[in-house]
């Protein structure tokens, strides 16, 4: 993200050896590009993609059945209503394991601990 949105100019607290990956073969932060989605906005002017809801549900089952524990998961929006659409998809399944999933903002995100 440093290099991406600020030219590297952002130093990390911790070194890439102090956060191992998840999954063996992957970064521990991951971003794609959704391009066949779409932004539309949502009740209260927020905005919502459907194209990475399903994305994201996708990525995060894939998770789990790989054995990962859902409080090491963590999906960020940009927008409030895509966190609560994704919020609202994992708790479908009468609130399994998905519902452990962490997912919020990224005004939510930034400055919390995560264990």
């Amino acid at each position: 993200a440093s290099k991406l949105f600020y030219s590297g100019r952002i130093k990390d607290g911790i070194s890439p050896a102090d956060r191992p990956p998840l999954v063996d073969g992957l970064p521990p932060l991951v971003w794609f590009d959704v391009a066949q989605g779409r932004e539309q906005q949502g009740p209260g002017g927020s905005f919502v993609n459907e194209g990475e809801q399903r994305l994201a549900m996708e990525l995060i089952r894939a998770l789990l059945v790989g054995g990962i524990d859902p409080s090491h998961i963590g999906f960020v929006a940009l927008f409030r209503a895509q966190a609560r659409a994704v919020r609202s998809m994992l708790c479908a399944n009468g609130g399994g394991r998905e519902s452990a999933v962490a997912v919020s903002t990224i005004d939510a995100f930034q400055g919390a601990e995560q264990g």
